[in-house]
């Protein structure tokens, strides 16, 4: 009698911000399928996000663009499977022959390519559609038992905590993040003169500028780590900080996974897809085109925020 066990694959690409949206569905994977997976997802820095996953194997597919693959290649990495999962929003010609390659006996996903199909719903919350995933194989399952804190490495953390305590005991720390893809982002002239005004205001505030590009603020309490620290590292000093303000990225959902009171903002993206889950926040969604939020509304909302970090608000603007 033959007793093997059926092998999984769990497949999923997007950004990084997407990465940690499904991280809840792929904890929650990891409990319906007792760890006997194999998580195939793109080569990258952010494989850490996924280090607390009870899983069997993970395998990095190179990506050529979009989402383009080599078939061959990935299944190659993948190795034999009976049954495959996917967690992706898109469905691609390399992903269709991924599964050609593959030949798996039972699959599940959002389009019809897949044996059993799951409803593919972007009018609720993008980590919440990833959770229908887990959900449908388990009902009952809660997003929020799955939520817990991004896994970070031991030395980001470490580094994160040393910059607290050379702050000083009495420091608050802001940080700010507005880099994105160009149609999600800020006025930068806005965003600094807003960071600016909020200083002004509260001299026991520092704010740490997180991002990959270099940027010149040249003001003595705005520390600028952009483009000098790893992408871990960039993690760990926005969820250690005591504030947040920044747009649709994947250091928002950094903050709300950590649970810091965040202000956001979002234009051409939909809050209610892309926004907060998690933690306390204001986010203020323009109707149309980031130009629309003015540095009044984003001040106002950083007061708030810091006079009542409890909050769920959403602006419309």
């Amino acid at each position: 009698m033959n007793s093997r066990k059926q092998a999984t694959c769990v497949f999923f690409s997007n950004g990084v911000g997407d990465h940690v949206l499904c991280l809840p569905a792929l904890r929650a994977l990891g409990e319906v399928l007792n760890g006997e997976f194999v998580l195939a997802y793109p080569v990258g820095p952010q494989g850490f996000i996924f280090d607390d996953l009870k899983v069997h194997r993970t395998v990095q597919i190179p990506f050529e663009s979009g989402a383009t693959f080599e078939p061959k290649v990935a299944a190659s990495l993948i190795g034999k499977v009976d049954r495959f999962v996917s967690l992706t929003s898109w469905m691609s010609p390399s992903l269709s022959g991924l599964i050609s390659e593959l030949r798996p006996t039972w699959s599940l996903g959002f389009f019809p390519e897949f044996q059993r199909q799951i409803a593919l719903d972007f009018g609720i919350h993008s980590a919440d559609l990833a959770f229908q995933i887990p959900r449908d194989l388990t009902g009952g399952l809660r997003l929020e038992d799955f939520s817990a804190r991004i896994p970070l490495p031991e030395e980001a953390v470490r580094k994160a905590i040393d910059l607290r305590i050379m702050m000083g005991p009495g420091t608050r720390i802001l940080a700010v993040h507005n880099e994105t893809r160009q149609r999600k982002m800020w006025d930068a002239e806005l965003f600094e003169s807003t960071i600016r005004a909020f200083l002004d205001s509260h001299s026991d505030f520092v704010a740490l500028s997180i991002g990959m590009k270099p940027a010149n603020f040249g003001h003595d309490r705005i520390i600028e780590c952009n483009g000098i620290l790893p992408l871990s590292q960039s993690f760990s000093l926005v969820a250690h900080a005591d504030y947040f303000l920044g747009v649709d990225s994947c250091m928002l959902h950094v903050a709300d996974f950590a649970r810091v009171p965040s202000v956001g903002l979002f234009g051409p993206t939909n809050a209610r897809e892309f926004g907060f889950r998690l933690g306390p926040h204001i986010t203020i969604q323009a109707l149309g085109g980031m130009e629309q939020i003015r540095g009044s509304q984003v001040s106002a909302a950083l007061e708030s925020i810091v006079e009542n970090s409890n909050q769920r608000t959403v602006q419309l603007v």
